[in-house]
């Protein structure tokens, strides 16, 4: 004769597998939103190479003001030279006391990192570090654009005037190239 289990047993069985069930719901859902507000070192996609505070420091000259081609709401940018080669590259330090920075930081990794188009700049890298203040420091690094920037050649001034005003058809031109990103981005 079969012995079978009571059914207080069954009971207790049935409500530890929803206990185990729903703790690994809950952990699933905890280390979901933990990756989104860090950024792993695997999610940087197919960089080249990891970059430390200390390479962008010392390519920059010490985030040096004559380094400084350009800034923004989020933070600054500098021209740099790294590796033994001397590329020369635009590095993107994002000012982390601005309101989204960080959450504009994450998205331009995961956008750019995966986007290949001949019309926008390829980033290279990213540094997720800490700097020599022990603040938490966030910089990407893109291909250097050696013509400068699309700002310098639609309203060149007088610190810029090696740059020719554009012509109508040269506008129409950027506009269009401009134009075909922004549609590949939003398919």
């Amino acid at each position: 004769m079969k012995h079978r289990p009571s059914k207080w047993v069954v009971d207790i069985i049935i409500c530890a597998s929803c206990a185990v069930a729903l703790l690994s719901l809950i952990s699933l859902f905890w280390l979901r939103n933990s990756k989104k507000e860090h950024l792993p070192a695997r999610s940087l996609g197919h960089f080249h190479e990891r970059i430390s505070y200390d390479a962008l420091f010392k390519a920059t000259d010490g985030f040096c003001s004559s380094k400084l081609i350009g800034s923004g709401s989020f933070g600054n940018v500098y021209r740099g030279t790294l590796g033994p080669d001397g590329k020369i590259v635009a590095i993107k330090v994002l000012n982390l006391q601005q309101k989204g920075a960080f959450k504009g930081f994450l998205a331009e990794c995961k956008a750019l990192s995966s986007i290949r188009h001949r019309n926008l700049v390829k980033i290279l890298t990213a540094c997720s570090s800490i700097d020599s203040h022990r603040n938490e420091f966030k910089a990407l690094v893109y291909e250097f654009m050696v013509n400068g920037n699309l700002d310098i050649w639609l309203h060149p001034n007088d610190e810029h005037m090696q740059f020719k005003p554009l012509s109508f058809l040269q506008r129409l031109n950027i506009t269009i190239d401009v134009a075909f990103p922004l549609d590949y981005l939003l398919k």
